[in-house]
Parts: C-alpha cells; structure tokens; sequence
C-alpha cells in the first residue's frame, strides 16, 4: 500500500483529504467535512447535514484521479445512505475498482457506521 498524504487537498473539492491510499484496484480515503461548507446551507434549517449527492460527486472526483474515463458515469447503482453525515465529520471512504466491469464500488463509514455506498458505472458498455 503507498504511504499515506500530508493533509493535502484541504478544501479541494470541498473536503479535507486527511490520508489517501492505493493498493492495486483499492483506493482509500481519510476525509474532514468541514464545518463551512456551503452544501450544509438550508440542509436543513436546524439538523445540517451533507447531501447525498455532494458524497457521490466526491467519490467521482477522487476516483477518477485514478481511473481514466471515470468521470464518463453512466449510472449510480445500489445508491444507499444509511446514516447522516454532519458539519465536521471525519469519514472514510474505500473504493474498488472492476476495469473488466467498468465500475467502482463506494463505502462511506462514519466510525463504525456505515453511512452511504453505491456502484459507479462509467464508459461505454461492452
């Protein structure tokens, strides 16, 4: 597995990468959701939290910094938000991909918790 990243991309994208790593067709991340983020604006007045389609818009970024023609999504598959994520949160998200299949497989966890998964699909179908 690489060595994990300083604390870079503070705010690209909106979010804190705290760690990244790659092991073959696995990519995972350490993430801060910061308190300002302007997603949490009127969602909702009194319970802020992150939306879902800002986690998938992220699990897109960062992926296809990795795997070429990600950012061509087809589809969402299995799209699941188990849990709400809050201002400050600290995530993690691993990814897998399937070249063969031309998908990557997304898991957000919240500590312990699962929070929101899906099925990237992307590119021309075969």
């Amino acid at each position: 597995m690489s060595a994990p990243h300083e604390a870079l991309w503070a705010g690209r994208y909106g979010v804190e990468v705290l760690a990244a790593s790659q092991c073959g067709d696995q990519l995972r991340y350490d993430l801060r959701v910061p308190p300002s983020l302007a997603h949490f604006d009127g969602h909702f007045p009194g319970l802020a939290i992150l939306p879902g389609v800002v986690q998938i818009d992220w699990a897109i970024r960062l992926a296809s910094e990795h795997i070429p023609h990600l950012r061509e999504v087809r589809s969402i598959d299995r799209l699941k938000f188990t849990a709400p994520v809050p201002p400050g949160a600290l995530l993690s998200l691993a990814m897998t991909h399937d070249a063969s299949e031309r998908r990557v497989r997304f898991a957000y966890r919240l500590g312990e918790r699962d929070s929101a998964s899906g099925v990237i699909v992307y590119g021309d179908q075969a």
